[in-house]
């Protein structure tokens, strides 16, 4: 039980984008949806910059009538403009997140 990180859904997938770390990338946010109905996910962790509002209301749109619950993770690039003395990265908010899963599993 607990929280298992299926993997990502990246449009740099049609690149080649394989892993994020040690994390399959499953396709791209087109086949997020489908993925989601089709494999009864119960958490989404959407992490776009705040300038692709369009995608995530089309994302939300397109999953809102399965069971999954939508998270929004911050934009850390407006972030580090509001607060240029913090410096994070995107492998920091990786290992982050992966850091309160594993919390979240032991608890």
């Amino acid at each position: 039980m607990g929280i298992q990180l299926q993997g990502f859904f990246d449009d740099r997938a049609a690149e080649g984008l394989a892993h994020v770390g040690d994390v399959p990338v499953l396709g791209t946010l087109r086949e997020l949806p489908n993925y989601v109905k089709n494999c009864a996910i119960d958490m989404i962790y959407l992490a776009l910059p705040f300038r692709a509002e369009m995608k995530m209301r089309e994302i939300a749109h397109k999953t809102k009538e399965t069971r999954a619950s939508l998270f929004l993770v911050p934009d850390i690039f407006i972030f580090s403009l509001l607060n240029p003395s913090q410096n994070i990265s995107y492998q920091s908010m990786f290992w982050l997140f992966r850091a309160i899963i594993a919390s979240a599993n032991e608890a």
